[in-house]
């Protein structure tokens, strides 16, 4: 058999392993604190950014909401709150349109006024030509039918001549600010604005729009000013 001190040493040795094991657990006991308080740091993050991504794209949706809300991919609208200068306005083109009359409508558009108190500013731009000596043609703006009043009409005249087998054709805007018609101040809501074209001269050869090759867009443009 073992002696007393054969003995004694290997308790010793059993107990100093046992100690070395404890202390080890000890330490690896100390550290789950911290990463019980790391794992709560990275959930906290993960909400936040759950958050952010859920803003995201409910502004996304928002943004998506309001381009559907174009009349068309070809007209263009935008409105703002009632400032100083334009608070709304309104593109309506017309890619290689033409037109021949000499007299009566030549484009309609109907804008949504915003408001009461607003003054519009209209423009048309397009392309003339007048192909008989001596005679005119007048371009002019209504609003329901009615030329405005209030400041003044808005209205051009083309006389332009050339003759000799040259082309006469150029750009022209008819362009003006309006408030009232006979009828009153422009009120908000639907709105019919439309180009005129008149005779005034008699026997005139007008033609608006695209006539040669190439492309043409003519279009009106409608702001809305606040006072």
């Amino acid at each position: 058999g073992q002696t007393c001190q054969e003995i004694l040493c290997t308790e010793q040795n059993k107990h100093s392993r046992l100690c070395r094991q404890v202390e080890s657990m000890r330490q690896q006991l100390s550290i789950v604190p911290r990463l019980e308080k790391k794992l709560e740091d990275q959930q906290t993050h993960a909400d936040k950014s759950d958050e952010a991504i859920i803003s995201l794209s409910r502004a996304l949706r928002e943004v998506r909401n309001a381009q559907s809300q174009l009349v068309s991919r070809s007209e263009l609208q935008n409105v703002t709150e009632c400032g100083s200068g334009v608070t709304a306005w309104r593109h309506y083109p017309w890619v290689n349109w033409s037109d021949g009359k000499e007299r009566g409508m030549l484009r309609s558009v109907t804008y949504n006024k915003q408001r009461n108190n607003t003054i519009l500013k209209v423009e048309f731009h397009s392309q003339l030509y007048q192909g008989t000596s001596t005679k005119c043609s007048e371009y002019s703006f209504k609003f329901d039918g009615q030329e405005c009043s209030q400041p003044a009409p808005i209205s051009i005249s083309n006389a332009k001549y050339i003759g000799g087998g040259v082309s006469n054709f150029f750009p022209a805007e008819v362009s003006g600010f309006c408030n009232a018609t006979s009828r009153g101040p422009l009120q908000s809501g639907p709105l019919s604005i439309s180009v005129h074209i008149n005779d005034p001269c008699s026997g005139g050869d007008a033609y608006t729009g695209k006539y040669y090759t190439g492309r043409l867009t003519s279009y009106i443009l409608v702001e809305e000013y606040c006072p």
